[in-house]
């Protein structure tokens, strides 16, 4: 009898025993996922999503990943490839995938997943929709995230910008002042030429050899300062001589 008393009180001390205490969920977790932009008949676009915490969290593991979109979008669909991510291998409007992440470091991670989301041909353009992304996890209490879709043209190229300005500046100033004076005098002739590079060929050609037939010009500048020197000493070569003449002619008078 005693024995069968003790047993009845170990059986009600287990019931009655309080349950181990829960860690409370972690909180701080942000889901961000980037806009989406589709263009219809052209190759899925993989979605990737982000978790992000100022500090380190445990997650858990067996975590999950839900995507759903919504706001009326039609022709649109999410996809999944099991045989290369854990999500399912269906096509739809929703998609659920597994969370491979259960250590989530201080400023966040990859949720270590891709799903894929893709227009068919015939998608009107201009939709708008949105994609909601729940993410849960044993340690995490649900967050959800969300990020627009649209639905329109392929993007046009930049215009490629072929204001190719050859500008390639080349003024040949061609200075050449070859004065040819018949007295024997040299006949300089000063050539400059500068050649940069711009399509710009402003060329300017200077010759001051006078014209036949015109009439010589007067001869200026360091050359008419020569001959005025020269013609000055030949005036006083020749005084000298007349009064040296004139003194030897004078003695032989005497």
């Amino acid at each position: 009898m005693s024995r069968i008393a003790g047993l009845i009180a170990a059986a009600v001390l287990v019931f009655v025993a309080p349950a181990p205490a829960q860690a409370a969920p972690v909180t701080g977790v942000e889901v961000r996922v980037e806009d989406v932009r589709l263009t219809p008949g052209a190759e899925s676009t993989r979605v990737e999503v982000f978790l992000y915490s100022e500090k380190a969290v445990d997650l858990g593991t067996s975590g999950g990943v839900s995507l759903e979109l919504s706001g009326g979008l039609t022709g649109v669909v999410l996809s999944g490839n099991l045989r290369m991510y854990p999500c399912e291998d269906t096509v739809g409007p929703a998609l659920s995938c597994t969370l491979e992440a259960s250590q989530l470091p201080a400023g966040g991670a990859s949720a270590g997943f891709t799903g894929f989301i893709s227009a068919a041909e015939d998608a009107a353009l201009g939709q708008e929709g949105t994609l909601t992304v729940t993410v849960s996890a044993p340690n995490l209490a649900p967050v959800t995230g969300a990020a627009k879709v649209f639905v329109g043209p392929a993007a046009s190229p930049s215009a490629s910008a072929s204001a190719s300005v050859s500008a390639s500046a080349s003024p040949s100033a061609s200075a050449s002042a070859s004065p040819s004076v018949s007295a024997g005098a040299s006949s300089p002739s000063a050539s400059a030429s500068v050649t940069p590079s711009a399509s710009i060929i402003p060329s300017a050609s200077v010759s001051s050899s006078p014209a036949a037939g015109g009439g010589a010009l007067p001869i200026t500048g360091p050359q008419g300062g020569t001959f005025a020197v020269a013609g000055g000493v030949l005036v006083v070569a020749g005084a000298l001589g007349f009064l040296l003449a004139r003194r030897r002619r004078a003695r032989f008078e005497a």
